[in-house]
């Protein structure tokens, strides 16, 4: 629904109204938007309480980040930085989301959970187009680039789409680790390799 709306307000920002400030404004907005809720949504996940609390800071430095790129920089180009920061952010979130769900979640294997999916099709994505991002703040212009850009975008796209979709089939697993809360608690045999199947 958010995709929905935003795309829309864009194509009428850019086709109806041809008003490219506000075009490139909402174009901020969906990668502040986005940020926040993909954090919010692997940081609901998280067992450590101490990393969950850092989840709102961090959203609150990625809007300041987002609206300084703004203030700073040419209002009718892309938010280059602002993409390749998030693109950061999010592997370094997803790279402890693993951790976590590695370390802790031994009632069922990674593959039977539906957010472990959608965090593979995150990864990805991310992953893939985060040199893209880099070189796309020298090379834009170019026009041989500019195409390879937007295949090697849109390929990443469709796989992290795929990848979806693969999390919405999946029947999930209704167990829950009853150790979840923080390390400190977990039993003392809950780290032999042969009790976790994630290991």
């Amino acid at each position: 629904l958010y995709y929905a709306i935003l795309i829309l307000i864009q194509i009428l920002l850019k086709y109806y109204f041809q008003n490219k400030y506000l075009y490139f404004l909402s174009i901020r907005i969906h990668f502040a938007a986005e940020f926040a809720f993909l954090t919010y949504f692997l940081g609901s996940t998280f067992y450590n309480k101490y990393y969950k609390k850092f989840i709102t800071p961090l959203n609150i430095f990625f809007l300041l980040f987002s609206l300084y790129d703004f203030y700073i920089s040419d209002k009718l180009v892309l938010a280059s930085d602002v993409a390749i920061t998030e693109s950061f952010l999010m592997i370094v979130i997803l790279i402890y989301f693993f951790f976590e769900k590695i370390k802790y979640d031994i009632q069922a294997p990674l593959y039977e959970s539906k957010v472990f999916w959608i965090a593979v099709a995150l990864f990805i994505f991310f992953s893939g187009i985060f040199l893209v991002l880099i070189y796309s703040k020298t090379l834009i212009n170019d026009l041989k680039f500019r195409e390879q850009y937007f295949i090697i975008y849109n390929t990443f796209n469709i796989i992290k789409n795929i990848f979806f979709c693969v999390a919405l089939i999946i029947k999930g697993s209704n167990t829950k680790d009853k150790y979840s809360s923080d390390s400190f608690n977990l039993p003392p045999d809950h780290f032999y390799p042969f009790n976790n199947p994630n290991s």
